[in-house]
């Protein structure tokens, strides 16, 4: 992986892993690589997750306590890079957005042991981070620091953020850029974002490499509609089909890539892979399920709405 990194990249990774490697006379980092869609910053990622899990072994460390914590706001994010939810990493609970509980002190000390031997925390698609999640899981790195690290952020540790700031924001929460308000705190608190991440942006397109006038069109939707050109609506205009074409009766269009189909509902998406489905495996059964969603420790039943099946 590392020798398919382009200058940019490696050139990041370098500086990070030297930083990692000889943390013990280097003082922590925190940074966020962005970038646009296709720049290679997830790819990079994991390959930092990948290195520094090798090169932090050291002659007698038990093996199942992590070197890098590889966490994500999503359990799909965390599953891509390896890891595990913000929530299940950090033995948060984040569903009162404004408050911080502390854990008891068999959890804690538990959890400073399993944590004793990471390098660096790893955090993908950080632009679904809150500004109170990201404030959550300093204080829990700090409630499990010893000494001085206390009082440091993220508990003495190294973090590294990665993310696109204009896809998916967070959820019942501010910008992680934004000033944190858990547990009241006032206007004047600082703002972790700013006062400890440097920011690295990587451009060079990784995607779409023999195809740039299309990166660059998908670029220009990313950034909103007033970026879209009359050229680019005329683009979309000539790939909409109201009826069926060849292509897509062969399967391996879809396979390798060269054929997608978008649609503008679930619905029709399901229909249309239900259609390939039984061409593609025309003489195997087909088994229909159905479910019935039901609570459960609850006095009074609450029925369903109409709309869910």
């Amino acid at each position: 992986r590392i020798t398919t990194l382009n200058k940019q990249q490696r050139k990041l990774f370098d500086d990070l892993m030297e930083r990692t490697v000889v943390q013990e006379s280097t003082l922590p980092y925190c940074c966020y690589i962005g970038g646009e869609a296709g720049t290679g910053k997830s790819f990079l990622g994991q390959t930092i997750i990948y290195a520094i899990r090798q090169v932090s072994v050291k002659s007698g460390q038990d093996l199942d306590k992590p070197s890098v914590v590889a966490i994500a706001p999503t359990a799909k994010a965390a599953y891509i890079i390896k890891g595990k939810t913000i929530e299940s990493a950090m033995r948060i609970n984040m569903e009162r957005y404004n408050t911080f509980s502390k854990s008891g002190h068999e959890r804690t000390s538990q959890m400073a042991f399993e944590f004793e031997d990471v390098a660096a925390i790893v955090c993908d698609e950080v632009s679904m981070v809150g500004t109170n999640k990201l404030a959550a899981i300093n204080f829990r790195m700090q409630e499990i620091a010893e000494g001085q690290n206390k009082r440091e952020f993220m508990g003495g540790k190294s973090c590294i953020a990665i993310g696109d700031f204009r896809q998916l924001p967070p959820v019942m929460d501010g910008y992680i850029f934004e000033k944190s308000r858990l547990d009241g705190q006032p206007s004047i608190a600082p703002c972790h974002w700013n006062e400890n991440f440097n920011i690295f942006n990587l451009t060079q397109k990784m995607r779409c490499t023999d195809d740039i006038a299309f990166a660059e069109l998908c670029d220009r939707v990313g950034k909103g509609r007033e970026h879209i050109t009359h050229d680019d609506e005329e683009f979309f205009q000539s790939r909409v089909r109201t009826n069926k074409i060849e292509s897509e009766d062969v399967h391996d269009n879809y396979t390798s890539g060269q054929l997608s189909i978008i649609t503008a509902t679930n619905l029709r998406r399901e229909e249309i892979n239900l259609d390939k489905l039984r061409e593609l495996l025309p003489n195997e059964k087909e088994y229909v399920c159905f479910s019935q969603d039901k609570t459960t420790n609850r006095k009074t039943h609450i029925p369903l709405p109409g709309t869910v099946s």
